[in-house]
C-alpha cells in the first residue's frame, strides 16, 4: 500500500468485492455470486435498443416512423437489473403502439407472452427473424409482419 490509504470498512465488507489499493488507485473488484441468475447477452442487433421504458419506445416510435410493422425490441425498465432481464417487443399498427412480453420459458426458448401455442425459438434474433416472415398477433387486436425496425 504505497500511498497509505485503507479502503473503508464498507468496501470491504460488501460480499464479492475485493479492495486493492495500488499508490493513487483503489481497484474494487466484483465477483459474481454463485447464485446470480445467468444473463444472457442482449443480441447485437440494429433493432435491439436496451434497457428502455415502455414511454420512451413508444416515443422514439411515433417521432421517427408510423409505419405498420415498425419495432424495436428493448429490455423492460420495470424489471429490477439484479434479474433476469424482460424482453419487449414494441411494434407500430394503425398508428399506436404494442407491446409484447418475450418469455424465456424453462427449456432456454424465447416466445412472445399471452399467445396460445406460440412458436419458441433458441434466440432472440431468431424469433425477430421468424416475425419478420409471419405475422404476429398483437395484443389488443391486429396483425402484421415486423417489417422496419428502428435504429
Amino acid at each position: 500500500m504505497a500511498s497509505g490509504y485503507t479502503p473503508p470498512a464498507a468496501v470491504k465488507s460488501v460480499a464479492g468485492v475485493s479492495a486493492t489499493d495500488y499508490e493513487d488507485w483503489l481497484v474494487l473488484t466484483f465477483e459474481r455470486p454463485p447464485d446470480a441468475p445467468d444473463f444472457s447477452p442482449p443480441p447485437e442487433k440494429p433493432w435491439f435498443h436496451g434497457r428502455m421504458s415502455r414511454a420512451v419506445a413508444e416515443d422514439q416510435l411515433s417521432k421517427s416512423h408510423r409505419f405498420d410493422g415498425t419495432f424495436l425490441l428493448r429490455e423492460s425498465d420495470a424489471v429490477p437489473v439484479k434479474q433476469d432481464p424482460v424482453y419487449v417487443l414494441t411494434v407500430m399498427l394503425d398508428g399506436a403502439s404494442h407491446h409484447m412480453e418475450v418469455v424465456k420459458r424453462e427449456d432456454g426458448k424465447y416466445a412472445l407472452a399471452g399467445i396460445r401455442g406460440a412458436k419458441a425459438f433458441k434466440t432472440l434474433d431468431k424469433l425477430v427473424a421468424h416475425y419478420q416472415k409471419k405475422k404476429v398477433e398483437l395484443d389488443g387486436g391486429g396483425r402484421t409482419k415486423l417489417k422496419f425496425y428502428l435504429d
